[in-house]
């Protein structure tokens, strides 16, 4: 029996007696009415049982090889890719050069030297909400990862917060992923 099978028995015998507990707690109990043998006043109905919200059950995927290791890269390089600060004279980006591709790695150095710094503070602290596989394959992939990005413009205490999704494109080059390019999508 594989292990993927065994696992989705497992579940569902754990579903199933979920299911049982659930019945057997809450069907209805019947209450023995007392014969009334006088005429009286109508009695006031008896008060009725709201059943409980039950939220439904998610089965979550278990990422593959592949994917887990694409998303492995791809959390970690969107965080820092994504933070920055003026002062670092982009080391957030230097850092990152062993898991970029040789072409994306010539783009980035080619902004960095085009880019003048500034003495205005200036910087960017991101982390990863989420992360959605566009595609994957064995060569080539993309992710979007949605950052929640707080960026401070003059003073660390002027903060303002947002929500970006930053598209990543990876490689599989060897045994290893690396980033081939990104984008900021709107």
């Amino acid at each position: 029996m594989t292990k993927k099978r065994r696992n989705l028995l497992i579940v569902l015998a754990i579903l199933l007696l979920i299911m049982l507990l659930l019945w057997v707690f809450m069907k209805p109990k019947v209450a023995s009415v007392p014969v009334q043998t006088e005429v009286s006043a109508p009695a006031a109905p008896l008060p009725v049982k709201e059943k409980p919200q039950v939220a439904p059950l998610t089965i979550r995927q278990v990422p593959t090889q592949t994917e887990a290791t694409v998303g492995a890269v791809a959390r970690s390089f969107s965080e820092r890719y994504a933070s920055f600060s003026a002062e670092s004279k982009f080391a957030n980006i230097k850092d990152l050069f062993p898991i970029m591709t040789d072409r994306f790695r010539a783009t980035q150095e080619a902004m960095m030297a085009s880019t003048e710094t500034s003495d205005t503070y200036y910087g960017v602290s991101s982390k990863v909400l989420s992360l959605e596989t566009v595609s994957i394959d064995g060569s080539d992939a993309i992710i979007n990862a949605s950052l929640q990005r707080s960026k401070s413009v003059g003073s660390a205490t002027n903060v303002e917060t947002s929500v970006e999704i930053l598209r990543m494109e990876l490689k599989n080059v060897g045994e290893e992923w690396l980033v081939n390019d990104v984008e900021w999508v709107e």
